[in-house]
């Protein structure tokens, strides 16, 4: 299927190897295999949520949306954890947030890797903007190899949300963000 008619989608590879055997010798048997998934991600694949919730972006709520679509809302002390993110060849990564007035109060958002003390490029204050206006955050990841957990902890205002993630992108070295 053509890639671009499906880019939320995953590819699974399986490769595999059985030999005949030998007299005398078991048969030699391999399987391998591998997920490439797009290089960006709902914000609400996320593993494990605290302090933050899934919510569903429907028509009725947003005029001229053809198609649903989910969101996560931090809360202040939120913690969200995407597990297993392979950051091998990714240069940095960015979050798509709402912060619309009068419904998000704005807040500190950090990303951590495998451990909350582990922050990348400090805390970056999001602050409330006008409503309906998309913003993005990029967090550069230095030099990683191999799998990870990504943490995402939200500070702020306990009366109101800090904000609505969208999405992750994971940028890689060879690319600059479109």
């Amino acid at each position: 299927k053509d890639p671009a008619t499906y880019p939320d989608g995953k590819y699974i590879l399986t490769a595999s190897y059985v030999d005949k055997g030998a007299d005398g010798a078991e048969q030699l048997r391999n399987q391998e295999v591998k997920i490439l998934r797009s290089p960006t991600l709902s914000a609400a694949v996320a593993d494990e949520l605290e302090d933050a919730s899934k919510f569903t972006v429907t028509p009725d709520l947003m005029p001229g949306l053809e198609e649903n679509f989910d969101i996560v809302i931090l809360n202040g002390g939120a913690r969200v954890v995407y597990k297993d993110i392979d950051l091998t060849g990714v240069r940095a990564i960015e979050l798509a947030y709402n912060v619309a007035s009068p419904y998000m109060a704005g807040g500190d958002l950090s990303v951590s890797i495998d451990d909350d003390a582990n922050v990348l490029g400090g805390g970056e204050m999001v602050e409330a903007k006008q409503e309906g206006q998309f913003m993005t955050i990029r967090v550069e990841t230095g030099k990683m190899a191999g799998k990870h957990n990504l943490i995402l902890k939200a500070d702020g205002a306990m009366i109101r949300p800090v904000g609505a993630l969208v999405s992750l992108t994971f940028i890689p070295d060879a690319q600059e963000a479109i």
